[in-house]
């Protein structure tokens, strides 16, 4: 599947360790860029990483692309990193991702994006909510529900947006309990 297309506009550009990639993952959610970081080389190369991305998203892009850059505090602490680490032995780990001029939390404006799934109209929030926004990595599987639902029962335990209940239903399930 050629992504984005007109029923998907929200996918997973890298997973990962699944792409060998290991604390960095980065999803497109309609127009916004969520980078998630949880690991310390990935703070480390956040200026290449932010500056790929804009050339590959915004070069030739009638709408630019935000970037949220999201960290996994936890994780990284882990990995020894602090906000007052050096990079390079030059500039903190904070200012480098400050000169991507990503959007933080704090300072994202408009924060509700619609995006599209196999057809499916979502409303997400990618600078508020849990992770990414979205769990792009996902797609597959609620496709599979929706295969799988005619004239059934479904319980939905994960229904973060809903996602898994909106497949089984448009799949022909009679009834969806969350």
């Amino acid at each position: 599947m050629q992504l984005p297309s007109t029923v998907t506009s929200v996918y997973r550009l890298v997973n990962g360790e699944g792409d060998r990639l290991g604390g960095l993952m980065v999803d497109v959610i309609g127009n916004i860029i969520v980078v998630q970081s949880s690991a310390l080389w990935v703070e480390y190369h956040a200026q290449l990483i932010g500056s790929v991305l804009e050339e590959k998203f915004n070069q030739n892009s009638v709408t630019k692309k935000k970037i949220i850059w999201r960290k996994s505090e936890s994780r990284l602490k882990q990995d020894g990193y602090t906000e007052s680490a050096s990079v390079n032995g030059t500039m903190s780990m904070s200012e480098t991702v400050a000169d991507l001029q990503t959007i933080n939390n704090a300072n994202m404006t408009d924060d509700d994006v619609v995006v599209v799934e196999n057809g499916v109209s979502y409303l997400c929030s990618p600078a508020n909510d849990q992770k990414t926004g979205f769990y792009c990595d996902q797609r597959d599987t609620r496709l599979m529900i929706r295969a799988i639902s005619e004239g059934r029962t479904v319980l939905d335990t994960y229904c973060y947006t809903g996602g898994f209940s909106l497949n089984a239903i448009i799949g022909g399930a009679t009834q969806v309990n969350l």
